[in-house]
Protein backbone atom coordinates (compact mmCIF):
# COMPACT_ATOMS: atom_id res chain seq x y z
CA UNK A 1 0.00 0.00 0.00
CA UNK A 2 1.35 3.17 -0.73
CA UNK A 3 1.66 5.64 2.48
CA UNK A 4 -1.18 8.41 2.94
CA UNK A 5 0.98 11.50 3.06
CA UNK A 6 -1.01 13.57 6.03
CA UNK A 7 -0.40 17.63 5.69
CA UNK A 8 -2.98 18.89 8.82
CA UNK A 9 -4.57 21.96 8.00
CA UNK A 10 -6.39 23.83 11.35
CA UNK A 11 -9.88 22.61 10.13
CA UNK A 12 -9.12 19.21 10.24
CA UNK A 13 -7.79 20.05 14.10
CA UNK A 14 -11.49 22.09 14.31
CA UNK A 15 -13.33 19.19 13.03
CA UNK A 16 -11.52 16.85 15.45
CA UNK A 17 -11.81 18.44 18.46
CA UNK A 18 -16.10 18.85 17.28
CA UNK A 19 -16.07 15.29 16.72
CA UNK A 20 -13.79 14.42 20.18
CA UNK A 21 -16.23 16.62 22.36
CA UNK A 22 -19.37 14.98 21.24
CA UNK A 23 -21.64 13.69 23.52
CA UNK A 24 -21.56 10.00 23.80
CA UNK A 25 -25.07 8.10 24.19
CA UNK A 26 -23.66 7.53 27.62
CA UNK A 27 -23.17 11.14 28.50
CA UNK A 28 -26.50 11.92 27.02
CA UNK A 29 -28.31 8.73 29.09
CA UNK A 30 -26.28 10.22 32.38
CA UNK A 31 -27.56 13.65 31.77
CA UNK A 32 -31.26 12.82 31.24
CA UNK A 33 -31.12 10.62 34.11
CA UNK A 34 -29.68 13.71 36.43
CA UNK A 35 -32.71 15.42 35.29
CA UNK A 36 -35.31 13.07 35.82
CA UNK A 37 -33.56 13.04 39.14
CA UNK A 38 -34.42 16.36 39.91
CA UNK A 39 -37.72 16.36 38.34
CA UNK A 40 -38.80 13.84 40.98
CA UNK A 41 -37.26 15.70 43.80
CA UNK A 42 -39.57 18.80 42.91
CA UNK A 43 -42.31 16.78 43.43
CA UNK A 44 -41.63 16.20 46.83
CA UNK A 45 -41.16 19.48 48.08
CA UNK A 46 -43.51 22.01 50.16
CA UNK A 47 -46.35 22.90 48.38
CA UNK A 48 -45.00 26.23 48.30
CA UNK A 49 -41.47 25.99 46.58
CA UNK A 50 -42.35 23.65 43.80
CA UNK A 51 -43.52 26.61 41.37
CA UNK A 52 -40.07 28.62 42.50
CA UNK A 53 -37.74 25.74 41.74
CA UNK A 54 -38.84 24.50 38.91
CA UNK A 55 -38.61 28.09 37.71
CA UNK A 56 -34.98 27.68 38.64
CA UNK A 57 -34.11 24.32 37.03
CA UNK A 58 -35.82 25.64 34.00
CA UNK A 59 -33.57 28.76 33.46
CA UNK A 60 -30.53 27.12 34.61
CA UNK A 61 -31.24 24.39 31.89
CA UNK A 62 -31.97 27.42 29.40
CA UNK A 63 -29.04 28.72 30.49
CA UNK A 64 -26.97 25.63 30.13
CA UNK A 65 -27.95 25.12 26.66
CA UNK A 66 -27.22 28.24 25.42
CA UNK A 67 -23.81 28.54 26.69
CA UNK A 68 -22.92 24.98 25.10
CA UNK A 69 -24.50 26.05 22.55
CA UNK A 70 -22.11 29.21 22.15
CA UNK A 71 -19.15 27.48 22.95
CA UNK A 72 -19.46 24.78 20.62
CA UNK A 73 -20.28 27.68 17.70
CA UNK A 74 -17.46 29.81 18.49
CA UNK A 75 -14.99 28.94 21.39
CA UNK A 76 -14.57 25.22 20.55
CA UNK A 77 -13.51 26.40 16.71
CA UNK A 78 -11.37 29.48 17.89
CA UNK A 79 -9.50 27.64 20.70
CA UNK A 80 -9.11 24.39 18.44
CA UNK A 81 -7.35 27.17 15.91
CA UNK A 82 -5.18 28.89 18.21
CA UNK A 83 -4.17 25.05 19.92
CA UNK A 84 -3.52 24.73 16.33
CA UNK A 85 -1.25 27.52 15.43
CA UNK A 86 0.93 26.53 18.66
CA UNK A 87 1.14 22.56 18.27
CA UNK A 88 4.33 23.34 15.54
CA UNK A 89 4.50 19.29 15.16
CA UNK A 90 0.80 19.30 13.54
CA UNK A 91 2.36 21.86 10.92
CA UNK A 92 4.88 18.96 9.52
CA UNK A 93 4.24 16.53 6.76
CA UNK A 94 3.65 12.98 7.74
CA UNK A 95 3.72 9.77 6.00
CA UNK A 96 1.02 7.11 7.34
CA UNK A 97 0.97 3.04 6.17
CA UNK A 98 -0.49 0.36 8.13
CA UNK A 99 -0.29 -3.44 8.24
CA UNK A 100 -1.86 -5.88 10.32
CA UNK A 101 0.87 -5.38 12.84
CA UNK A 102 -0.06 -2.27 13.25
CA UNK A 103 -0.47 2.03 12.06
CA UNK A 104 3.02 3.82 11.08
CA UNK A 105 3.70 7.41 10.77
CA UNK A 106 7.27 8.63 9.50
CA UNK A 107 7.87 12.58 9.77
CA UNK A 108 10.78 14.82 10.33
CA UNK A 109 10.51 15.01 13.93
CA UNK A 110 10.21 11.20 14.41
CA UNK A 111 8.73 7.53 13.61
CA UNK A 112 6.37 5.22 15.23
CA UNK A 113 4.24 2.14 15.23
CA UNK A 114 1.04 1.74 17.18
CA UNK A 115 -0.06 -1.70 17.62
CA UNK A 116 -4.05 -2.25 16.96
CA UNK A 117 -4.57 -3.37 20.40
CA UNK A 118 -3.31 -0.74 21.71
CA UNK A 119 -6.03 1.06 20.13
CA UNK A 120 -9.01 1.57 22.63
CA UNK A 121 -12.13 3.04 20.89
CA UNK A 122 -12.45 5.23 17.51
CA UNK A 123 -14.80 7.91 17.06
CA UNK A 124 -15.63 8.80 13.05
CA UNK A 125 -17.55 11.19 11.00
CA UNK A 126 -17.36 11.97 7.18
CA UNK A 127 -14.49 14.70 7.91
CA UNK A 128 -12.39 12.28 10.67
CA UNK A 129 -11.62 9.17 11.92
CA UNK A 130 -9.78 9.34 15.48
CA UNK A 131 -8.02 6.91 16.91
CA UNK A 132 -7.97 6.53 20.71
CA UNK A 133 -5.01 5.33 22.90
CA UNK A 134 -6.71 6.86 26.03
CA UNK A 135 -9.63 9.21 27.00
CA UNK A 136 -8.21 12.01 25.90
CA UNK A 137 -5.30 11.10 23.58
CA UNK A 138 -6.01 10.78 19.85
CA UNK A 139 -4.46 10.04 16.08
CA UNK A 140 -6.49 12.53 13.62
CA UNK A 141 -6.85 10.93 10.16
CA UNK A 142 -8.51 13.49 7.64
CA UNK A 143 -10.38 11.76 4.92
CA UNK A 144 -9.45 14.30 2.78
CA UNK A 145 -5.86 13.02 2.77
CA UNK A 146 -6.86 9.24 1.78
CA UNK A 147 -8.26 8.07 -1.80
CA UNK A 148 -11.18 5.92 -1.80
CA UNK A 149 -9.15 2.79 -2.62
CA UNK A 150 -6.83 3.20 0.68
CA UNK A 151 -9.80 4.70 3.07
CA UNK A 152 -11.57 0.79 1.89
CA UNK A 153 -8.27 -0.62 2.87
CA UNK A 154 -7.94 1.02 5.90
CA UNK A 155 -11.37 0.13 6.99
CA UNK A 156 -11.01 -3.46 8.22
CA UNK A 157 -8.38 -2.65 10.82
CA UNK A 158 -10.53 0.14 11.55
CA UNK A 159 -13.00 -2.01 12.37
CA UNK A 160 -10.98 -4.06 14.68
CA UNK A 161 -10.71 -1.15 17.12
CA UNK A 162 -12.08 -0.99 20.24
CA UNK A 163 -12.65 -4.79 20.19
CA UNK A 164 -11.36 -7.15 22.43
CA UNK A 165 -9.01 -9.89 21.11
Amino acid sequence: MTPVRLDYVADDYVAAMKLHGRWSTRRLLVSVGTGAVAAIALFFLPPAWPAVAAAGVLGGAIGMLVCYALSWLFYLPWKARRMFGQQKSLHETYELAWDDEGMSIRGRLGQGTTPWDSYLKKKENERIVLLYQSDLLFQMLPRRAFTAVQMQALQPYLERVGRAA
